[in-house]
């Protein structure tokens, strides 16, 4: 996390051991981050982060939202997951 533009960072902690590979922020608050097999959403600018169930995750690379609402996600083998509930 930084707070200055990128000149200092302050590690913080996903609470999931794997590999996370993209993350997106609409906002300062809100980001959701993926990896293999996993989602995470924040809505305290990555203070802390919650597992987001319910889905088969494998193989995703990319996320993007376009709000805190709307986002998308890309994986391996054609694989597009969409959300219009910030993932719920």
């Amino acid at each position: 996390r930084t707070t200055d533009g990128g000149n200092t960072w302050i590690s913080q902690s996903s609470g999931t051991s794997e590999d996370l590979l993209c993350v997106s922020f609409t906002d300062s608050n809100n980001g959701t981050a993926i990896g293999i097999g996993t989602i995470l959403r924040t809505t305290d600018g990555g203070y802390s982060w919650i597992l987001q169930e319910g889905g088969t995750y494998a193989s995703l690379t990319s996320v993007s939202f376009t709000d805190s609402n709307n986002g998308t996600v890309v994986g391996y083998n054609g694989k597009i997951l969409r959300t219009t509930n910030a993932g719920n």
